[in-house]
């Protein structure tokens, strides 16, 4: 019968410490995940966002006509606070300077397609094939300040990491 008293004690116990120390500690684990869940989802709707603002960009620049490029930025920018609620400063800033660069290509670009306000703010913007490079530049830039702050890669491994996507094309290449 002494058994049956210190199972019940072992049990209460067992119980005691999951209670309080295993339950806290999985709760805080699980809180951690969820964050960087959204911090995933955040990060993607971003880089999605100004992935196809970017191309959209180029697309109307190479077909002579705006396809919507007004319309289009506002989704930049709602998808760039959610990086101010998650990203850390140096992914902000990387995403702040970005976020500059592609207004400038794309007053250059609406000022290529017969918009003279937009073409008087970007006077000195780099021309032809060289347009497009301060954007890509710092797009490059912010996505890699994301990859590092999601995966804690280092420098080396997160610039390997993106280098198939932010290679120049043969036309590219040659110079003008």
């Amino acid at each position: 019968m002494w058994w049956t008293l210190a199972a019940a004690s072992i049990a209460s116990a067992t119980a005691l410490l999951v209670a309080f120390v295993a339950y806290p500690y999985q709760k805080k684990k699980d809180r951690n995940l969820k964050e960087h869940s959204e911090k995933l989802a955040a990060y993607q709707r971003f880089v999605t966002s100004i992935t196809a603002h970017h191309s959209l960009l180029a697309s109307s620049l190479y077909e002579g006509e705006d396809a919507g490029i007004l319309d289009a930025y506002p989704k930049v920018v709602a998808s760039s606070y959610e990086v101010i609620f998650y990203g850390p400063p140096y992914v902000i800033s990387a995403c702040q300077q970005y976020l500059k660069s592609l207004l400038e290509y794309q007053n250059f670009v609406l000022g290529k397609l017969g918009s003279k306000k937009h073409a008087s703010a970007s006077v000195g913007h780099p021309e032809g094939r060289d347009a497009f490079k301060p954007s890509q530049k710092a797009r490059r830039a912010a996505i890699l300040s994301i990859r590092k702050d999601i995966t804690n890669e280092t420098e080396q491994a997160a610039q390997e990491a993106i280098n198939a996507f932010f290679t120049m094309t043969p036309v590219e290449e040659k110079p003008q």
